[in-house]
This record gives C-alpha cells, sequence and structure tokens, in this order.
C-alpha cells in the first residue's frame, strides 16, 4: 500500500475521530483465502492514550480494513 492510499485513509480516520490526529498507522496486509487470492486487504491500526473525566488513563484503539484502491471496507473502535 502506498503513502499517498495511506494519507487518505488516515484523513477519514482523523475526520470520524480527531483524537487520533497526528499518529501514524501500523499497517499490515490481511491473508486471505488461496480463492481470492490476487485481491489483498490491509488493517490499518491506531493507537492514542486518552483522559477519561475522571482522569483516568486508557488506551484507544481504531482499526481499519480497507482494499488496495484505499477503499475502507470496516473501521471498528475499542471502547
Amino acid at each position: 500500500m502506498n503513502q499517498k492510499t495511506i494519507n487518505k485513509i488516515s484523513k477519514t480516520v482523523y475526520k470520524q475521530f480527531p483524537e487520533f490526529r497526528g499518529n501514524s498507522p501500523r499497517v499490515r496486509q490481511e491473508p486471505l483465502p488461496k480463492s481470492m487470492q490476487p485481491i489483498s486487504n490491509y488493517v490499518l491500526t491506531y493507537h492514542t492514550v486518552t483522559v477519561d473525566e475522571m482522569g483516568r488513563k486508557f488506551r484507544r484503539q481504531v482499526r481499519v480494513v480497507a482494499d488496495q484502491k484505499g477503499e475502507i471496507m470496516r473501521i471498528s473502535t475499542s471502547r
């Protein structure tokens, strides 16, 4: 996955989750069944530490599944 595609996906994530702005994702290729081998999906994972109203810190994570063209298939978040 090239940097231009990663930036496009990151822009969407930062718009939806502004607390992740400035964090770069960890990118890994998701294995697919052999019948779908020419097509590949990528998983981009963003991490940050957030503070709640009580002052407690906790880790927050956003996971994005996208194809090689940069089209987002799924976004999920922790907490």
